[in-house]
């Protein structure tokens, strides 16, 4: 018997051993590159940025830029969106004004990583979203938030890019302009819309050391 409960403790030593190796080896990562500082930049075809709310789709190409000046938790990136369209039938503008995108850390497995992510923008600012209607303008914006999930990221070891992919749901936003031939059901408060690439984006050479695992 006391053979038996020795052998037990033994494998649940090892069983807790490799948990909290495991644990470790999916914990929070860092950005990194291979000198700094660094900027790396990523472009999106025509489509590929979408913005779903009540009133439906917005779709816009993408630039990125983003700067390390070390190796960081946190990154932060500046979209520029060009060529958008609005519910399928209206030219659109999506205007930043000043807010950038921060990625949180990166938590994840192997080269397989995702992260929350921040919309930054100074205060009394945010993000504006219009399209022109029938004798009038559609137009919302999003404030400032924190902790929206999730960015999909793949870490390309040695090849010095990542592949970044953003599902991002329950977005807060207010529509401050609605009217004939806008789809949106009313002024005010909303929650809920999504920011979605529907293909990846590939960041480069920001992180030609990989993301570092800590």
């Amino acid at each position: 018997m006391n053979r038996k409960l020795e052998l037990l403790g033994i494998a649940l030593i090892a069983a807790l051993a490799f948990a909290a190796l495991a644990a470790s080896a999916a914990s929070a990562a860092n950005y990194t590159a291979s000198s700094y500082p660094t900027t790396a930049t990523a472009s999106s075809s025509l489509n590929n940025e979408t913005f779903v709310t009540e009133a439906g789709r917005v779709e816009c190409a993408g630039h990125f830029e983003g700067t390390l000046s070390a190796a960081s938790s946190t990154l932060t990136v500046t979209p520029r969106y060009s060529g958008c369209a609005a519910f399928g039938f209206l030219s659109a503008s999506v205007e930043m004004t000043f807010c950038d995108w921060v990625w949180g850390a990166p938590s994840g497995l192997g080269d397989l990583y995702s992260a929350k992510v921040n919309l930054s923008c100074p205060s009394g600012w945010a993000m504006t979203i219009s399209a022109p209607a029938t004798g009038s303008v559609c137009r919302m914006t999003i404030g400032a938030q924190s902790g929206l999930s999730k960015l999909n990221i793949t870490n390309f070891t040695g090849a010095g890019d990542l592949n970044i992919q953003a599902s991002v749901e329950g977005i807060s936003y207010t529509v401050t302009q609605d009217g004939f031939g806008c789809p949106f059901n009313g002024t005010g408060a909303k929650t809920g819309a999504k920011y979605i690439q529907d293909s990846s984006v590939t960041f480069a050479p920001l992180f030609s050391s990989s993301i570092d695992v800590g």
